[in-house]
């Protein structure tokens, strides 16, 4: 095993970043057209309010420009193997780079993307290519701890969305909780111990063996100190040591980025002062945090108990002094010293351990379980009662909404968006723009789901729970196995909702009475993104729906490849890698990161939109009697660089799929249309032949229609023999102004000019 993992496709600038090189603005650096942070914005809108491009009128329009898969060109390592969790989990990597789970961040014209395995991508994001050395680079991140394994765990994992500066790439492993500093010309990895041979991430808490981290961290400038903040779970190093172990949040002071510096750590869990240790195990901190910067406030969400915190739990008559239950809670803390502010707990009661497998699902009496907000909370503003208030709100697993007021922590609304299943309820974070929260929630098309996946053993389900469950391809094959075929193991549907911010009421209405859209394509498990009157839903059956935010109807979708064909998984149904990232949206493009959990193959799609072709009249001289060859294609254009063919031409609809030319009568001669693939002798040419009549003898003109062609797919920077599958064509119509060879007697001024001919919508 190689004890370096590095490799640039440029040369690094310089192999050692000094903290003078690192000096940063966060956000005011980044234009209104990017996606500088996670969640678009401090707030986590996920609201790209600089988009003005792709609208509801032409979204129907959208195409993948590039895409990615597996995309390990770079690379020189085999595919990871022999460590702890493939054994445990099957857990299988078919390559040594797979598909992409945290969101992208998008600056200044380059897209930064980490797949699963920690190789780092910074490309040109309107090609996905690397045009210009330095600010175009791939990194493979180091990974001391699965190097020095013998067996390793497992390799660092990474679930998280970049942290772009100025100056610098952060990341922060989801498995081990290590953090790596990149340049962010050339993407040279920083060495955080010279000491120690190869290089070296700064370990974010040393000691714990694993360090989890799901939730995107968060970089700020407070009080003129530069804070990296990090919010800990609890999920592997309970799966891994049963370690008992509690949330945690981490503040580090990194305005020397060489030499981080903790500022403070606050357990999810207080310290018993009876005792010396927490009260209880789990509360992992799991989502991502939002930014109150007027307050001095971030605001984040916990998750379940693993074991009873006192023996008559939840009865609070019983609890310890001085214990607070901040599982399964919405919260907010102070900036400067870490120290909780106030709680909101959605779910009473909730404990749940992964090694001691119980039933999650909606049916259970007493309760939902595993009902962590995961979601990171929006901040957003709303008159209620008549005033303008600061509020936050966030969704749980349990399938719960609630908004609550900033100041206070009480709640001003809440609503029950889709049942608890165990993995769902709601897991991704909400958006909002223009007084509106949108939120999408998951559950099982049959409320037996999770009751049939998840058993009390591993007999009576077909998984201990949704921990293991996840790292099947077959779990999530039968996920978007949305048929009825009276299987309630089977089949999971997203539920959209547009809510009014201030009161929480439904802003869609449909027939039979419904105010969701209902997407039968399994869980929406990253946030939703609106922009420009559209709302984007990425869902775990790899399927992308962009929908009109004023009436929810769907106005694009797009599908990434089935897993189970592309591997040959054995698995009878479709398993379409996952689009578990989130929809990104920066200077007219939309970004899709995908993968599935296991076999976590994909990428990144990027989606332009096409635009209408622009076709110029045309004047030819025709002799009388003999052929005439207009190249009417000449003039015209097209804003995508596609080519163009003849759809109509004189009145007369053209054969488009027969590969011969079409022959069209008119009163003053016959026209020839050859199109692209119409003639073998020049197979890209598009051009048209006039054979006027021996009578052709005054001015004619004739209409036609020309409509794009799909451009070939490019797929990790080269361009297949493969036509775009996402192309929907644009039309646009000229003239061709005939006029006999009668040089002395050319009257161009005869000619009217009327509207062009009409092309359709």
């Amino acid at each position: 095993m190689m004890t370096e993992r590095i490799r640039l496709s440029f040369p690094p600038r310089a192999t050692q970043i000094t903290s003078a090189a690192l000096a940063f603005m966060l956000v005011a650096g980044a234009s209104g057209g990017d996606w500088p942070l996670f969640a678009h914005d401090h707030h986590n809108t996920n609201h790209a309010d600089g988009e003005h491009t792709i609208a509801p009128n032409n979204a129907a329009y959208l195409r993948r420009a590039w895409e990615t898969f597996n995309d390990d060109a770079l690379s020189t390592e085999p595919a990871p193997s022999g460590f702890v969790l493939e054994g445990a989990l099957g857990l299988v990597y078919p390559d040594p780079v797979v598909g992409v789970i945290g969101s992208p961040i998008v600056r200044d014209g380059t897209i930064y993307y980490t797949d699963e395995l920690g190789t780092v991508f910074a490309r040109d994001a309107a090609t996905g290519l690397a045009l210009n050395a330095g600010d175009h680079w791939t990194t493979t991140l180091s990974d001391p701890d699965y190097d020095a394994g013998a067996p390793p765990l497992a390799p660092d994992l990474f679930y998280t969305a970049p942290i772009v500066t100025d100056a610098a790439v952060w990341l922060v492993g989801s498995f081990y909780g290590q953090v790596h500093l990149l340049d962010r010309w050339g993407g040279a990895e920083h060495d955080f111990d010279p000491d120690t041979p190869g290089i070296q991430p700064f370990i974010l808490v040393p000691d714990r063996p694993v360090s989890s981290v799901l939730g995107d961290p968060i970089l700020i400038r407070y009080n003129g100190v530069d804070m990296l903040i990090v919010a800990v779970n609890v999920i592997v190093n309970d799966a891994l040591f049963q370690g008992g172990e509690t949330g945690l949040f981490i503040a580090y002071d990194v305005t020397d980025p060489a030499h981080p510096v903790e500022l403070w750590r606050r357990r999810t869990i207080d310290i018993n002062p009876d005792t010396g240790v927490p009260y209880g195990t789990g509360v992992s901190a799991g989502s991502g945090l939002a930014v109150d910067f007027d307050r001095g406030l971030i605001f984040g969400g916990t998750s379940q108990n693993t074991s009873a915190p006192y023996p008559e739990y939840p009865d609070p008559d019983f609890a310890p002094p001085g214990y607070i239950d901040r599982g399964d809670s919405l919260f907010a803390m102070d900036l400067e010293t870490g120290e909780f502010v106030w709680t909101n707990q959605f779910h009473q009661g909730d404990v749940f351990d992964l090694n001691e497998p119980v039933s999650t699902g909606p049916n259970r009496p007493d309760g939902p379980r595993d009902a962590d907000l995961l979601a990171p909370p929006v901040l957003f503003r709303a008159e209620v009662g008549g005033h303008m208030t600061d509020l936050v709100g966030d969704g749980s697993k349990g399938g719960l909404f609630r908004v609550v007021n900033r100041d206070t922590g009480e709640t001003v609304w809440e609503r029950q968006i889709s049942n608890p299943t165990g993995i769902g309820g709601i897991q991704g974070g909400s958006a909002f723009a223009d007084g509106v929260i949108y939120v999408a929630g998951y559950e099982g098309i049959d409320d037996g789901f999770s009751d049939a996946q998840f058993g009390v053993s591993i007999d009576t389900g077909i998984y201990p729970n949704a921990f293991f469950a996840t790292f099947s391809p077959a779990f999530w094959a039968d996920v978007e196995d949305t048929a009825y075929d009276g299987d309630p193991a089977t089949g999971m549907r997203t539920k959209v909702y547009a809510l009014d911010a201030a009161t929480g009421q439904s802003l869609w209405h449909f027939p039979q009475g419904f105010d969701y859209v209902s997407l039968p394509a399994g869980a929406s498990l990253r946030h939703v993104t609106i922009a420009n009157g559209l709302l984007y839903v990425a869902t775990s059956s790899g399927q992308l729906f962009v929908l009109s935010a004023d009436d929810g109807s769907v106005r694009f979708c797009d599908q990434t490849p089935d897993l189970n064909d592309v591997f040959d998984l054995g698995l009878g149904k479709p398993h379409h890698a996952s689009m578990n990232g989130g929809t990104v949206i920066a200077n007219g493009m939309v970004y899709v990161p995908y993968g599935a959990q296991n076999n976590p193959s994909g990428g990144v799609m990027a989606y332009e939109l096409n635009r209408r072709p622009e076709a110029a009249d045309d004047l030819a001289v025709i002799k009388a009697g003999q052929p005439r060859l207009i190249d009417a294609l000449g003039n015209d254009t097209d804003p995508n660089g596609d080519a163009l063919r003849f759809i109509r031409v004189a009145g007369a609809q053209i054969n488009l799929d027969d590969g011969v030319p079409d022959v069209i009568d008119t009163p003053y001669g016959t026209i020839t249309v050859v199109n692209p693939g119409d003639d073998a002798t020049h197979p890209d040419a598009g051009y048209l032949i006039l054979m006027a009549l021996p009578t052709f003898s005054s001015a004619r003109t004739f209409d036609y229609v020309v409509e794009d062609l799909a451009p070939s797919r490019i797929v990790n920077g080269v361009e297949t023999d493969e036509p775009n599958p996402t192309h929907t064509a644009l039309a646009a119509g000229a003239r061709v102004y005939l006029l006999p060879w009668r040089p002395s007697e050319w009257p161009l001024k005869t000619f009217s000019h009327v509207p062009a001919p009409d092309v359709g919508p």
